[in-house]
């Protein structure tokens, strides 16, 4: 079980029907990682308040974000993940590096990222091509792997938070072991997103 998450049965029904759900494919991270993680997220909230920071027992890696699904859906997804992990065995990547989405001048999300991850990619294309096949509409985007750990709110020392990331542009925070995927569920709450795992498939040995 992922630590911090829920885990569930993989079909979801009310009584009015079937349920709409919150759908994305991701990969587990360490806890090593997330402990390397949190020290980063003290440094950097030391220079700015107006940043809410993923909590580590959240962070993960997103493949495939799938947004609102039914819960009819589920079974297929699984199949088609697991059809996908068996085509490719464990492997590890690291984690390198931190960056921002919005630029310098206007950050919206903070993120430590993978380089030279040929794997993730070879993941992500295969899950978007079984996805299409069974008309589940996914993100038309380049598949950027990356780690949110923080998103900007209202930034007060902007440049002294965006020289701080800088110094982090090539920091290595470790190795990540890819030997599973999970199907999760994202409820959004009043305080901060809780994530179920709906279905894990392990890579093939």
């Amino acid at each position: 079980m992922v630590p911090g998450h829920r885990t569930m049965s993989t079909t979801t029904e009310t009584s009015t029907g079937p349920e709409t759900l919150r759908l994305f494919i991701a990969i587990d991270t360490s806890s090593e990682l997330r402990r390397k993680l949190r020290d980063v997220q003290e440094e950097l909230g030391m220079h700015d308040t107006g940043i809410r920071w993923v909590r580590p027992d959240c962070m993960h890696f997103t493949i495939v974000f799938l947004g609102d699904a039914s819960s009819t859906q589920i079974p297929p997804l699984t199949n088609a993940m697991d059809m996908v992990s068996a085509e490719i065995s464990p492997f590890s990547c690291n984690v390198t590096g931190l960056g921002t989405f919005g630029g310098l001048n206007s950050p919206r999300v903070i993120w430590a990222g993978i380089r030279e991850a040929p794997a993730l990619h070879a993941i992500h294309d295969s899950l978007c091509v079984e996805l299409r096949k069974l008309d589940i509409t996914i993100e038309d985007r380049d598949f950027m792997p990356h780690l949110t750990i923080g998103r900007v709110k209202d930034a007060r020392r902007r440049p002294d938070l965006m020289r701080h990331i800088m110094t982090h542009e090539v920091t290595s925070f470790g190795p990540l072991r890819v030997d599973s995927l999970l199907l999760m569920k994202s409820e959004l709450l009043p305080g901060g997103p809780q994530y179920s795992v709906l279905h894990r498939t392990a890579l093939s040995p």
